[in-house]
């Protein structure tokens, strides 16, 4: 089992750049379930637009995680309220 504490992607760049660590040592992570506990809400870039710096995840970080047999993914943290509007939607893209 692999735990992956407090992943923060806010644009599709980094969520690639997260996406090729995983290939690049998949020898570590094949066949093994994840716990993956994201820094924030996950959305798009409007999220961008928030008057105060918050952390989020782009939605393309959700690709990142596809090759994984199984996945656990956690939005529990303390920036989870920082965009609140936001909440619901990204319990939609999660499920």
């Amino acid at each position: 089992m692999i735990i992956a504490g407090d992943i923060a992607c806010p644009t599709a760049a980094l969520s690639k750049q997260l996406k090729s660590v995983f290939e690049n040592n998949e020898s570590i992570f094949k066949g093994k379930p994840i716990i993956v506990n994201f820094e924030g809400l996950i959305g798009d870039e409007s999220l961008l637009q928030a008057a105060v710096p918050v952390l989020y995840n782009h939605i393309s970080v959700l690709d990142t995680f596809t090759t994984f047999s199984s996945v656990t993914a956690c939005l529990a943290n303390n920036h989870i309220l920082d965009l609140t509007g936001h909440f619901n939607n990204s319990i939609s893209l999660l499920k």
